[in-house]
């Protein structure tokens, strides 16, 4: 910064020397004035942008983190309808959800499902680390023969802690989840 100011200042002794006119001089003097004020505003003003940036997405992950789990995995995941936490008899946490699911279509059903429920296992085990079972029901949007639309249970899948964390994510093929993954069909595809 010290060297543009001296660039600056010798240019401004140049274009004094070389003008005599006055007319001149205050051209060269506003030229001068008004490109040393931009050049100095630039990085300011992309400096406070990103600093303003920053703190905005720390404040979101504050906030983020002061829901409870609960709140995190319902602003994560869409269409939760039942969201039951508890105890089970064998003293173990359970979580048991519903969500409706509206199917894309760019798969067959079954990939579509898998691929949903590996991402919301994530999400629910990130925010639930010490509950020991998921459980999670699909409800599928259908229409009967009028066109009326309604969600039908579909399939039920529970995966437990101790298979989540052996997964590795960033490899895993979700079309393998039925393999990990206890599936209880509620519906024939």
């Amino acid at each position: 910064m010290e060297t543009f100011i001296f660039l600056s200042v010798c240019v401004l002794i140049a274009l004094i020397v070389k003008s005599k006119g006055s007319a001149d001089l205050k051209k060269a003097l506003a030229t001068v004035v008004i490109v040393f004020g931009f050049v100095l505003y630039i990085p300011f003003a992309w400096q406070s942008y990103w600093a303003g940036v920053a703190n905005e997405k720390e404040t979101a992950r504050a906030a983020y983190k002061a829901l409870t789990p609960e709140q995190q995995v319902r602003k994560k995941i869409d269409g939760i309808t039942e969201y039951i936490a508890g105890v089970t008899v064998t003293d173990e946490e359970a979580l048991n959800l519903t969500i409706n699911h509206y199917l894309i279509g760019f798969f067959d059903t079954e990939k579509e499902i898998y691929h949903k429920a590996a991402s919301d296992f994530k999400i629910i085990y990130k925010a639930h680390p010490k509950v020991e079972t998921v459980e999670i029901q699909y409800n599928l949007k259908v229409a009967n023969a009028y066109g009326e639309i309604s969600y039908k249970p579909a399939i039920r899948i529970t995966l437990d802690a101790t298979t989540y964390k052996r997964i590795q994510w960033q490899n895993f093929d979700t079309d393998n989840l039925d393999k990990l993954a206890q599936m209880t069909p509620l519906i024939v595809f």
